[in-house]
């Protein structure tokens, strides 16, 4: 073997090991390691990516499509951890823990919280203090009613959520009464639609009267900047007929951290009183049922 011939075995050889070493190296580049905010860490090879998802090869050969507004971090083989980028959280049910007034059983999570003005006039804050307990404050510019809020949620399973809380305050800052409400849910389905079911109970001890509070809410988000939200209470005072009240409205991203909610509500419920008679000539306790529809419903929220 003269030395032309090893020159060209020298060559190729080089030449095979650079081929090797980039496969090896696109090999590891597209094997990522992704963690999700429910703690679950998913390894395996990109299939495929969008703006809104990323689908994956798992190494047990389970192919999944991984919401990004779930993924607290994502790396490739090798790599240090990445930060889920912009678009993972561009989303418009961002904060997916209330509707409009309703909360849903998914958690604040530790650091995170809201700012909720309602009819701006009605304020609800709230704020993570672990990944699973939040509390908050509801109120209005002249802490009339002033109430503190509380929530502990818990996943039973990727899509079903429960939680327990309550409000406790005072109707004005003065008042020896106390007024509040404890409740529990259930949410069923992800951040970018779901489906809560919510049973309150309502007390004002300046008044002996009790009152069971029911709600249903359901939220889907139709784009990035855009979701539909619907909210229906039922209320059952003692003392009078039931009240009904709820409708559609859509929240709107209109800036990073700055949600805006419009919408259209109805409300229904019975006022009691004397009404003359002019046939009997008489006083007589009548109650009548009243309707006023469509209200509308303004909310802004900034996320924290």
């Amino acid at each position: 073997m003269n030395w032309k011939c090893l020159f060209f075995l020298g060559m190729f050889w080089a030449q095979g090991a650079v081929f090797a070493q980039s496969a090896d190296v696109d090999s590891l580049k597209s094997k990522v390691e992704i963690k999700t905010s429910d703690g679950n860490i998913h390894r395996g090879t990109v299939k495929k990516e969008d703006p809104s998802s990323i689908t994956i090869l798992r190494e047990d050969g389970l192919e999944i499509e991984i919401p990004k507004y779930v993924i607290v971090y994502k790396k490739n083989a090798g790599e240090k951890k990445e930060k889920a980028t912009e678009s993972a959280t561009d989303r418009a049910t961002e904060h997916a823990s209330r509707y409009l007034y309703s909360p849903s059983a998914f958690p604040i999570k530790k650091g995170e919280g809201y700012i909720n003005l309602m009819y701006f006039s009605v304020i609800q804050a709230q704020y993570g203090l672990t990944d699973d307990f939040s509390i908050g404050i509801t109120s209005t510019p002249i802490l009339m009613p002033t109430l503190l809020n509380a929530k502990y949620s818990a996943k039973i399973d990727d899509k079903l959520h429960v939680s327990v809380g309550g409000q406790i305050g005072k109707l004005w800052f003065v008042d020896e009464e106390t007024l509040g409400i404890g409740f529990a849910n259930v949410t069923y389905g992800d951040k970018k639609e779901n489906i809560s079911v919510n049973a309150g109970y309502g007390f004002y001890t300046g008044l002996d009267e009790k009152l069971p509070i029911f709600s249903a809410c359901y939220a889907r988000e139709t784009s990035s900047k855009v979701a539909f939200i619907a909210e229906f209470w039922a209320m059952f005072p003692q003392s009078e007929g039931p009240v009904f009240a709820g409708g559609p409205a859509m929240r709107i991203k209109v800036g990073k951290n700055l949600f805006f909610d419009v919408g259209v509500l109805g409300l229904s419920f019975t006022s009691s009183g004397q009404y003359y008679n002019a046939d009997l000539g008489t006083y007589e306790f009548r109650r009548n049922r009243e309707t006023y529809t469509p209200l509308p419903f303004l909310g802004l929220n900034w996320g924290l």
